[in-house]
């Protein structure tokens, strides 16, 4: 009897729920991005002069018809691609100026540790801006997009506040950890 008193005392104080022990999330950061260009040598040269990337590697498969250079800068890693008959998407959909128009990727994102600058040291060197620098308070971020020698969207982002977090309670108050 005292175990059922138990129980029903438990089971009344949490609303018949239990909190849920969650494995560790894993970490998941891009690792490597591809990027299809019709000239590889210029496109290592944009990316090295501009942005700072280094070269890591480069392979040719001939009986494919394919150069490949892989990039490094920090933690970011970029396979640029060259492979004969490959087309831009203004040749496939004449009159698209909007990647974000066709499904799949249409961007790729830099995260910066001072946005405002290096949008300074971009003008500079005469890169082109699709988005000036701006601060979306939305995103809680300081970003622009501009566009590399082959017309790709490259945004770069500063973060300006705490990155968002999963509230633990949501809004009435109730543990949110809590599986019912």
């Amino acid at each position: 009897m005292a175990r059922a008193v138990s129980l029903l005392a438990v089971l009344a104080t949490t609303g018949g729920c239990h909190l849920v022990s969650h494995p560790p999330r894993q970490t998941f950061v891009p690792s490597l991005i591809a990027i299809s260009v019709p000239r590889l040598e210029d496109a290592v040269t944009w990316y090295h002069d501009i942005l700072g990337f280094e070269v890591e590697k480069r392979s040719v498969f001939p009986d494919y018809h394919l150069r490949l250079a892989w990039l490094v800068r920090d933690q970011a890693r970029l396979e640029l691609i060259e492979i004969q008959g490959s087309r831009p998407p203004s040749e496939v959909l004449p009159g698209l100026d909007n990647p974000a128009l066709l499904q799949g990727f249409g961007k790729i994102g830099f995260r910066v540790t001072d946005a405002a600058q290096l949008a300074s040291e971009l003008k500079r060197k005469g890169v082109r801006f699709q988005v000036e620098l701006r601060d979306d308070l939305e995103t809680q971020a300081r970003a622009f997009i501009i566009l590399d020698n082959n017309g790709n969207w490259l945004e770069i982002w500063e973060p300006m506040g705490p990155p968002f977090r999963a509230p633990e309670t949501d809004m009435m108050g109730i543990d949110a950890r809590r599986s019912c």
